[in-house]
């Protein structure tokens, strides 16, 4: 019994030593492969190469807390170097209502004619990165936000939870909010997830200016309630087709090195003629945030409500 326990216990032993010396390489190798240009790896760097594709995408707005003071004063710092931002506020809420919230920031009283900004996440993913990451990146002077999220996996079909039941229904609250607010422009910025939701939604609306980052092709989602396979096409007809106001301002960006993505964009582009493609560089499904962490994604929202055509 004792031989046996001791056999055991060493063949035990060796396993474990094995794995152990297994995972260190595997550490040092990822660590050596993905070393930064100055011959030093990035603690986000150790991190993420471990993790999958979608695992990185969820890390990358994790990381995205570390930068976030970094984040706001370099957008501070734009806004007071460009022309006609020098007066933005700092968005606060306004009201919550399940998964849709208003932000607005301090404005003069009576308050001045103000454009409204919907932004439709993907799940509860805030935009690709930490909300008020995103916030300081989107233009506040005489703009409100409005933030609209839903549950994982659900694209919108069950609309949002405290402001409509139905991806229809929440059209029409949408409408009903921009006419009681006397809203004068409508912009909708959608990502991952939400980038559909954003389309139609702009489309509905009339809206002056449609945003699509990390567009998801819904034969890979959970749209079967509202767009069965096979329907994008039809859909996206009909829904220009009926739009109060089309042609119109239509940005759609994605990672260059997720083929996916790329290749739904640019589907989605060849139905959208007025549509003008975004490739970001170095980035994957979430596009957004490379922008933001390059500071170039106050330019890219300030460009999109600069004009309403």
């Amino acid at each position: 019994l004792a031989v046996t326990i001791r056999q055991e216990l060493e063949k035990f032993l060796r396993q474990a030593g094995a794995r152990l010396r297994g995972r260190v390489k595997a550490i040092v190798r990822s660590i050596l492969r993905r070393r930064s240009p100055t011959g030093v790896a990035s603690p986000q760097n150790r991190v993420s190469s471990s993790l999958t594709p979608a695992q990185r995408r969820r890390h990358s707005a994790w990381w995205g807390l570390s930068l976030e003071r970094e984040l706001v004063a370099t957008a501070a710092s734009n806004h007071n170097e460009n022309p006609g931002t020098k007066d933005q506020g700092e968005f606060v809420p306004v009201w919550r209502r399940g998964d849709a919230s208003l932000f607005s920031t301090d404005s003069d009283v009576p308050r001045r004619p103000r454009g409204l900004i919907i932004c439709v996440t993907g799940n509860r993913r805030r935009m690709m990165m930490p909300l008020s990451t995103w916030l300081s990146n989107v233009p506040s002077d005489r703009h409100d936000v409005l933030i609209l999220t839903c549950r994982p996996g659900r694209a919108f079909v069950d609309g949002v939870r405290g402001f409509s039941r139905s991806l229809p229904e929440t059209f029409d609250a949408l409408g009903k909010l921009v006419a009681e607010n006397n809203y004068t422009t409508v912009w909708v910025v959608g990502s991952s997830g939400g980038t559909l939701p954003a389309l139609f939604a702009g489309l509905s609306l009339g809206a002056h200016g449609i945003f699509l980052a990390g567009s998801i092709d819904p034969d890979q989602d959970s749209w079967r309630g509202f767009l069965p396979h096979g329907e994008l096409e039809r859909r996206v007809g009909e829904a220009v087709a009926s739009s109060p106001r089309y042609p119109v301002k239509i940005v759609l960006a994605f990672g260059v090195d997720d083929e996916p993505d790329a290749l739904f964009t640019e589907r989605l582009a060849g139905l959208l003629p007025e549509a003008r493609l975004m490739p970001v560089t170095d980035a994957t499904h979430n596009c957004l945030y490379p922008l933001a962490q390059r500071r170039q994604l106050g330019g890219v929202l300030r460009n999109l409500v600069s004009s309403p055509e």
